[in-house]
This record gives C-alpha cells, structure tokens and sequence, in this order.
C-alpha cells in the first residue's frame, strides 16, 4: 500500500511539473527560455546576433545601410509586405538591410539578415543558427545574385 502512494504522488508530482514546462511547438518568450547548461536566450536576439563573435566577418561591414526593419515573426507568419518591398526595392540600387527571427519548430530562434548593395544585384544573406538547440548552432553566409525579391530566392550559393 505504501509503495502506490508514493507511486501515486511521484506520477502526480511528474504530470504536475510536465503541465507547467512549455510544449516544443509553444514559443516561450525571449529572455525566459533556457538553454543545456543554464544558458539564457538573450532578451534582444537581434543585438545578439549582431554582436556575436561566430558571425561572418562580412556581417560587421561599417558601410551605412537603411534599415528595412528588426521583424520577429511569430511560428508560421510571414515577412509583412511592407518590410519585403522596402528590401526589394533597394535590391540593386542601394545599400539596405532586414532582419528577421523566426522559429523552429520546436520554438527556437533564428536570426536571419537580408542585405542588398547599391552596386550588386540579387540578396545577400547571414543566418544565425546559434539558437537553435536542435541544428548546428552555426553561422551561414549566402549570396543569391540571381534574386530579385527575398520571397523568392533563387541561385543562391554559400560563401
């Protein structure tokens, strides 16, 4: 009898704490989620990223840009259209950038930097996978010179 009630109240106890942790598909909010090791996830991810020593050296060019935005996306959402037409437009004509977090599936971020040049055609693009508990927690460098919208990019290539 003894035995299932202390079965009874580690089960209970288990469901209890599994109730209150967020499912993998729930995005927790920044600054909360914490990572193997005690790691926070930054509050700013977009300071973060910038800021990381992991970051292609190409990422911390000074040459000044015009901001197209700092978007964080919610799981499933999609680019606002008036952040995806200002980087178009500058496509080819002008230094820009947007940056995106997105998550996984599992609800981690990932960072993403859309850039164009006044001088260069197509997009060139910095992912920052560093977050992401499940991926390879690296960096990626790509230029697509064939894009002329970051909707659809095509030729893309990694540095």
């Amino acid at each position: 009898m003894g035995h299932r009630i202390a079965l009874t109240s580690i089960l209970i106890g288990t469901l209890a704490i599994s109730g209150c942790a967020a499912s993998p598909r729930e995005q927790v909010p920044l600054g909360e989620q914490v990572f193997p090791a005690g790691q926070m996830l930054p509050s700013d991810l977009f300071a973060a990223a910038r800021q990381s020593q992991h970051a292609p050296d190409a990422l911390s060019d000074t040459r000044p840009r015009k901001s197209c935005g700092d978007v964080t996306l919610k799981q499933g959402e999609e680019i606002p259209a008036a952040a995806v037409d200002c980087i178009d437009a500058a496509i080819g004509n002008l230094e820009a950038e947007l940056v995106v977090v997105s998550f996984t599936t599992e609800g981690d971020p990932v960072v993403a930097f859309y850039r164009s040049a006044a001088a260069t055609l197509g997009v060139e693009i910095f992912t920052d996978g560093e977050f992401d508990r499940f991926g390879p927690k690296t960096w990626s460098h790509q230029t697509c010179p064939q894009a002329t919208t970051v909707t659809s990019l095509q030729g893309c290539s990694e540095m």
